[in-house]
Formats: C-alpha cells, sequence, structure tokens
C-alpha cells in the first residue's frame, strides 16, 4: 500500500512555528512574572496573590459561560463580534 502524503505550504510550517515559540514564551513568563512583580515593582505576596486570583478567575468565567458564540448566533448581524474579537 502506497499511500502518498500532501505536503504541507510553507506558511502552515511557519503558523505552527510561531504557534509553538508564542507558547513557549507564554509559559517562561508565567514562571518570571512574580519575581517581576515582587522584586522589580515591590508589590508584596499577597498582590501578587490577588493578581494571579483575578487572571484565573477571569479565564475560567470565559471557560465556563462563552456567551459570545450563543448571542453571536442568535443574532442575525454577526459584525459587532467581530469588531470586537479583533479590536487590539
Amino acid at each position: 500500500m502506497n499511500l502518498k502524503i500532501p505536503r504541507l505550504p510553507g506558511s502552515i510550517w511557519a503558523l505552527g512555528f510561531v504557534s509553538m515559540f508564542m507558547d513557549i514564551s507564554s509559559e517562561m513568563i508565567h514562571g518570571l512574572l512574580p519575581v517581576f512583580i515582587t522584586a522589580s515593582l515591590g508589590a508584596s505576596v499577597a498582590w501578587v496573590g490577588v493578581i494571579d486570583g483575578v487572571a484565573e478567575a477571569t479565564a475560567a468565567f470565559a471557560k465556563v459561560f462563552p456567551a459570545g458564540g450563543a448571542t453571536s448566533s442568535a443574532r442575525a448581524s454577526r459584525s459587532p463580534f467581530w469588531a470586537t474579537a479583533c479590536r487590539p
């Protein structure tokens, strides 16, 4: 059995490597951020906990209540949702 595997375009490889390096860099920063906040900015460990707690709560809320997709599907026009998703 001779299966021919299609070649992936260069843009797919580039996007894959960009995604990989973004994941690596975000994981590196996640470990160094508390040290930076306490040592450079002079914040207490309690404030680092508050910041991390707010970040985790925001992520959990977005996972539990994904209202954007349901609201977008219920409306006839999706342009306001694209505008908010693409904003920097």
